[in-house]
């Protein structure tokens, strides 16, 4: 997962650059340390286990972010029930379930579409929690579902390649 701050001004985003941080008198790792604190301000309540959609609605809520909260994305662990699985197609919207057998199938099928229909994507992997790390689905060691991971992993590298040569 790449982690970019940035700053909203009136009319604008503004992504924070070392020469920014430089001016301002604080590291790189203070400044990310300040946004995620006013990302935790701004937590949705999403109870373990529950699949569900969210959407920045009016741009400036940064859901597709919340993963990067310290603690967030494990605090959704259903012991004995899998382990969470987040999707951040794009186009502001996150994705919330888990690894289930039962759940996660549908959840990367939503994810593929919504990733392929979006003006401004982002990934189609699903991610998860390995050794406290956020990880792609696939690179968390074996599971059921590392099939489907596998499939938006080579998504997602056709997609970009394909950018990148046009």
């Amino acid at each position: 997962v790449n982690e970019l701050a940035v700053v909203d001004l009136p009319d604008r985003r503004v992504a924070v650059t070392v020469a920014a941080t430089e001016r301002w008198g604080v590291t790189g790792l203070e400044a990310f340390a300040a946004a995620r604190e006013n990302l935790a301000g701004r937590l949705p309540e999403v109870t373990p286990g529950q699949k569900v959609m969210l959407r920045d609605a009016d741009g400036g809520t940064y859901v597709d972010a919340l993963i990067v909260v310290d603690g967030w994305l494990s605090s959704l662990a259903v012991p004995g029930q899998g382990q969470p699985l987040v999707f951040m197609p794009g186009d502001g919207v996150l994705l919330v379930g888990t690894d289930d057998p039962g759940d996660a199938p549908g959840l990367f099928e939503a994810a593929e579409r919504m990733y392929l229909d979006a003006d401004r994507f982002m990934s189609p992997q699903g991610y998860t929690i390995a050794d406290g790390t956020i990880v792609p689905l696939d690179q968390a060691g074996p599971h059921p579902m590392r099939h489907l991971a596998l499939r938006a992993r080579a998504l997602q590298a056709t997609r970009e390649y394909g950018s990148q040569t046009d």
